[in-house]
């Protein structure tokens, strides 16, 4: 990626990018349930898994196969291990998804440990600079109906590239083509961010393969035709209206798209101020110029004219906020915007590469090197900087302060306790409150109520009369 840097520096870089994934990995081990992991799969156990689709469906909203997973979760079979390994898998995933997105587009173009070094800043820019990392990735709840579904979709977008990129065997090709519209079904299955953004990225492939006569212009049709039909199946959900109806602000479309544009504007100017993600793209700019004379794909800029990459750049931003603000009032929760940072970040590398392209094409004056010394500060810069600050460096708090160690300590005593003391007793459970709650980690707990539906939720899981939180000393 750094055609100045020796080989021996640029193995030292990915080396520092994989150890910034590192503590995001360990801490999926102290990875506890809350909440909604203990309602839904509550419920599950209760109720055969159509039933139990169905009912949420018709109550909660339209992400039929985010319920299906819901009523499949580890818990729902006692196993809390299975939850730590399903908080594990959804962060593995989320690299592999991202280095196979860029290998199917980068791998005639880049060498295979720039193409490893390209995913890892990606992969590490998302998590580093996530805007709630909580409730996305170590709550599986979120984790299923949110990041999972961005990780499907990519998986989706790289088969369908694969086959209109390479030659392969008809065999190998039918496989693709099957699996990206299995994904693409799954996918539109999910959250109303993720959906319209899919289902929008799609429309646009679709529309620039048949403007020029693409040769496998109906597969991104088929694809396109799922995820429609996945929308409507989506926006039909009874759930919807019944959710909506505790919101008394909802539905009012200026007042939504103005707090949107606030939203917009302050969490753009967060993300681009970012040392690491600036000098990311400094460094990827004579990449872009080079690699836009390398194939047709790149020289003709995706067949797109940066003002639709840049209108498209918006409407992502736009998506983490508005479905929020319209359908109940509020932002309430950053969940969506997670969802919007990850394609906005993919898709800004997409649009400096269609803009440089572009912009080459037509002979402007492009930069096509930068100074050897800049490469040597940038790298140890972005390392540093991914490495210290942001999620980064409060997942190695976490892990160094032993806030994360003590918590998992604090909740497995939690649980021995109901088992030994309160399981099969009439008698109210009282709990001790954690004292340990890693940043990282910690999202919600039972409270000192009774009657708050945390602890009916818990309580129900564990088969309690009742359970509260034994008030904290003042």
């Amino acid at each position: 990626m750094f055609t100045s840097l020796r080989r021996r520096w640029k193995l030292f870089f990915l080396l520092f990018l994989l150890i910034g994934l590192l503590p995001f990995l360990i801490l999926s081990f102290f990875a506890h349930p809350t909440y909604d992991d203990f309602c839904f799969s509550a419920r599950a156990r209760q109720e055969s898994l159509s039933r139990f689709v169905l009912y949420q469906y018709n109550h909660t909203g339209g992400g039929h196969f985010s319920f299906i997973l819901f009523g499949l979760n580890p818990l729902v079979f006692g196993s809390f291990f299975g939850y730590k390994l399903v908080v594990f898998s959804i962060i593995v995933l989320t690299f592999i998804a991202i280095h196979v997105l860029v290998n199917v587009i980068f791998h005639l173009t880049l060498p295979r440990l720039d193409r490893w070094i390209f995913s890892s800043i990606v992969t590490l820019l998302f998590f580093q600079q996530m805007p709630v990392i909580t409730n996305c990735i170590y709550w599986i709840t979120g984790a299923l109906a949110y990041q999972l579904p961005n990780i499907i979709s990519l998986l989706a977008l790289s088969s369908a590239i694969y086959v209109a990129r390479f030659d392969a065997s008809k065999t190998r090709k039918g496989s693709l083509i099957i699996l990206a519209l299995l994904l693409t079904c799954i996918s539109v299955g999910t959250n109303v961010a993720n959906i319209f953004l899919f289902t929008l990225l799609v429309g646009v492939i679709t529309a620039v393969s048949f403007k020029n006569n693409g040769e496998h212009k109906w597969l991104w049709f088929s694809m396109l035709a799922i995820a429609l039909i996945g929308v409507l199946i989506s926006v039909a959900a009874p759930g919807n209206a019944v959710r909506s109806a505790n919101f008394p602000e909802r539905q009012q479309f200026f007042r939504s798209l103005i707090l949107s544009s606030a939203q917009v504007v302050r969490f753009m100017g967060k993300w681009l101020s970012n040392i690491a993600f600036i000098l990311a793209t400094l460094l990827y700019v004579p990449i872009a110029a080079r690699l836009a004379a390398r194939s047709h794909l790149f020289t003709n800029h995706f067949y797109v004219h940066p003002l639709v990459g840049l209108a498209f750049l918006l409407v992502i931003l736009y998506m983490g906020f508005f479905p929020a603000y319209f359908a109940m009032g509020s932002l309430y929760q950053h969940r969506t915007v997670n969802v919007s940072y990850f394609w906005f970040l993919l898709c800004w590398f997409t649009n400096v590469q269609i803009a440089v392209s572009y912009l080459k094409k037509r002979g402007a004056v492009v930069i096509e090197s930068l100074p050897n010394y800049f490469n040597y500060v940038a790298v140890p810069i972005i390392a540093i900087a991914l490495l210290t600050t942001g999620n980064t460096g409060a997942a190695f708090y976490d892990l160094l302060s032993k806030d994360a160690l003590y918590y998992n300590r604090e909740l497995e005593a939690r649980y021995r306790l109901i088992e030994t003391e309160c399981a099969g007793k009439q008698t109210p459970c009282i709990l001790n409150p954690v004292a340990h709650k890693p940043a990282t980690l910690f999202f919600l707990d039972i409270s000192e109520n009774a009657n708050d539906e945390r602890n009916l939720c818990f309580g129900q899981y564990f088969r309690l009369n009742e359970v509260r939180l034994e008030p904290e000393q003042k």
